[in-house]
């Protein structure tokens, strides 16, 4: 399901001009709520560039974590150990 589709979906499901009742319709309306809180949350779909831009924050966020840590932790190790 595109992000188009599920945002008309869920237009309809606002002005209540579909039936929740039918158990499809209620999957349907569900897969596209979903969809828009992903795309909300990450960006988009797997592959989209949006998603990938996010990834790539959160990769050099925590390479930048790791880095900072190791540059603190290491010298107190090493006087820890000298002496």
């Amino acid at each position: 399901m595109t992000l188009a589709e599920a945002q008309a979906i869920e237009e309809r499901e606002g002005r209540g001009e579909l039936d929740l009742s039918d158990p499809e319709i209620a999957a349907m309306v569900g897969q596209a709520h979903q969809r828009i809180q992903r795309d909300l949350m990450w960006g988009g779909g797997p592959g989209e560039p949006g998603r990938r831009r996010t990834w790539f924050v959160v990769l050099a966020i925590l390479v930048f974590a790791l880095v900072t840590a190791a540059a603190l932790l290491i010298p107190l190790m090493i006087n820890i150990t000298s002496r």
